[in-house]
């Protein structure tokens, strides 16, 4: 567990229970309610005892001063206490303080960290676990996300959450009235785009999964995904479908080269395989998740819809592949029961442009998919069919049906090889800041620097 490393703190008098074991002993005093006494700790745990005042308090805010710790806690309170998971899940307005911050500090995070300072050398002192920590932070900022999304009653909260003042902190595009669901998409796909730009773009495999099985547990129950998240997940599959494309391309170059025996380029072409087996891997979730939203959730997300609409054209390469031709066959299907309905002017009312939904800031370019015998349709005619028609749409009419695709988070066999070294840099972080008023020693620094690595 998270806090693991805490024990050997604990006074040698008491019982061996763990820090951990106190935090998921604790249980909320709502409505007169006695908390069962499951450990020794458990009446030292009144920090925790009335989670609705806890939950408001600064100590689980990511904005003052380093967020480690506080992501540490909401990790270990989400992952070792049903009742704190339960109580955030049960109301919309406490997911959103609870999902609100972590999204933003899954935004910072990666704008913080350039792919390349993800390699720390033992001799960078400070600066370099002060980087390392940080790193290490999205990774338990995309768990806690992980570990929301794989419970039902998240999807429930999730779609009765509406932040009605677009969050500040999303620099790319003002958001007004943005339900939660679609911030969860932007930065999740924000965080995927950010470290494809890298120069080894698949170096961090477990942040692109996670990232992506979040969204594909949240998939079937997203509502009112708007134009601009919606755009950017179809992007996300664009990006995705380049990269693997341009790996075949070099995989391609290189096969003379493996014809005439050279084993420096054999080794290369492995790589490029494994490259490319993990971009059709990627392509293939993110597949899943159009698809869910599509085969359970289209009628209350006629902005994806629109996006699908404009760029209809980036699934028709994969229509035969064996990977892919399934999931592709469904999007295709949906697109071409929309664009049979524009082209019969589905909607009379349409034509005088009423409807107009977030699509409008899209541009033009799905009028190619709306053009008739006559005058091409409007970008609000466009969208006004699709409304008319996605209130109406019946899945299993129109797609095959597949099983949602769902993910769990699981811990691994040994949580200390990664929390402890954690914990460790952010000692080394407060070391630093206060080594010019303590007179603390380059010596210490380097030596728990040395441990941590």
């Amino acid at each position: 567990m998270v806090p693991s490393s805490f024990d050997r703190f604990t006074r040698r008098a008491q019982p061996a229970v763990s820090y951990a074991s106190v935090l998921e002993a604790c249980c909320a005093h709502l409505d007169g309610e006695t908390a069962p006494r499951t450990t020794p700790f458990a009446r030292r745990a009144s920090f925790l005892k009335d989670f609705s005042r806890r939950h408001s308090s600064p100590s689980l805010s990511f904005q003052r001063g380093s967020p480690s710790p506080a992501v540490l806690l909401l990790y270990a309170l989400l992952h070792g206490n049903d009742a704190f998971r339960a109580y955030v899940l049960g109301d919309a307005a406490r997911l959103s303080k609870v999902l609100t911050p972590t999204l933003r500090g899954l935004y910072d995070a990666s704008k913080r960290e350039s792919y390349k300072e993800k390699t720390v050398s033992d001799g960078d002192g400070v600066g370099a676990a002060g980087k390392k920590s940080s790193h290490d932070v999205t990774y338990v900022l995309l768990v806690i996300v992980l570990i929301l999304t794989q419970d039902d009653a998240f999807g429930d909260a999730l779609s009765n959450a509406l932040i009605p003042v677009g969050p500040n902190w999303y620099e790319e595009r003002m958001l007004r009235r943005t339900p939660l669901g679609s911030l969860l998409v932007l930065v999740l796909v924000r965080t995927v785009h950010r470290h494809l730009a890298g120069s080894e773009p698949l170096r961090d495999v477990y942040l692109h999964t996670n990232c992506l099985a979040a969204m594909a547990n949240v998939a079937p129950r997203l509502r009112g995904l708007t134009a601009f998240a919606s755009r950017r997940l179809v992007t996300l599959f664009e990006t995705l479908s380049r990269k693997r494309a341009r790996a075949l391309a070099r995989e391609l170059e290189n096969s003379s080269d493996l014809v005439s025996g050279n084993a420096s380029n054999a080794a290369f072409s492995d790589a490029e395989d494994d490259e490319i087996e993990l971009y059709a891997d990627f392509m293939r979730i993110v597949l899943e998740i159009i698809n869910s939203v599509l085969t359970y959730a289209l009628p209350d997300n006629p902005e994806l819809v629109y996006a699908l609409l404009h760029r209809a054209e980036l699934f028709d390469a994969h229509t035969e592949h064996p990977r892919f031709a399934d999931l592709v066959g469904n999007v295709r299907g949906v697109l071409n029961h929309f664009s049979d309905g524009i082209h019969r002017g589905v909607g009379g009312e349409c034509a005088k442009g009423e409807g107009e939904g977030e699509g409008a800031a899209a541009g033009q370019n799905a009028n190619a998919a709306a053009r008739g015998e006559g005058m091409p349709m409007t970008t609000k005619e466009v969208m006004c069919v699709v409304n008319t028609l996605a209130k109406k749409f019946r899945a299993d009419s129109h797609v095959h049906v597949f099983q949602e695709l769902r993910f769990a988070y699981e811990e691994e066999a040994d949580p200390a090889a990664f929390f402890s070294p954690f914990l460790w840099r952010l000692v080394v972080e407060d070391v630093g800041r206060a080594r010019s008023a303590t007179r603390w020693g380059e010596s210490f620094t380097k030596m728990v620097v040395d441990g941590a690595s």
